[in-house]
């Protein structure tokens, strides 16, 4: 399994695309097995790359737009691009209250989407601190509230409210 998941061409790595696929849709924690969907996975992650390299090859792409960017597609997607120079841009939050994730770098595929960079921090700690820190409390507040507009994960939410009952 571990030659498995260090497995990558030109630096995407396919290996763990796969294996991370695998986990999101089979509901298992972790395997040490080598199961028959892995075979679909990875023909369907070498599928992508050809195609989606070929494109590469033949148009200058200067940006991706996803919300995706773990699972398959969205990873062979999100890493080629940054590996043949596009930006990924990749939204941050639900319905109508969002931000966007810029990526320029393959050595940002693990970082959060709500990863945000130092400079940003600062601006905002120099700028609009008093503002910023005031937002963000109402925010904590209205997710101990129960709102569900203002909850992280919604389902949790959800799961909690049927459990209570």
């Amino acid at each position: 399994m571990e030659e498995f998941l260090n497995f990558n061409i030109n630096n995407i790595e396919i290996g763990k695309g796969v294996y991370d696929h695998y986990l999101r849709f089979s509901g298992v924690g972790t395997t040490n097995e080598f199961k028959a969907e892995f075979y679909i996975y990875l023909s369907k992650c070498l599928l992508i790359y050809h195609q989606i390299n070929k494109h590469f090859k033949n148009y200058k792409f200067i940006a991706s737009v996803q919300s995706e960017q773990m699972f398959i597609p969205g990873s062979i997607i999100f890493q080629t691009a940054l590996v043949n120079g596009a930006n990924v841009y990749s939204r941050v939050g639900l319905g109508k209250s969002f931000t966007v994730r810029r990526y320029t770098n393959i050595n940002e595929r693990y970082h959060a989407r709500d990863h945000f960079s130092k400079k940003l921090y600062d601006f905002v700690n120099k700028n609009i601190r008093k503002e910023a820190i005031e937002i963000g409390g109402e925010i904590i507040k209205k997710r101990f509230e129960g709102l569900p507009e203002y909850q992280k994960k919604k389902t949790y939410f959800i799961i909690f409210q049927n459990l209570e009952k």
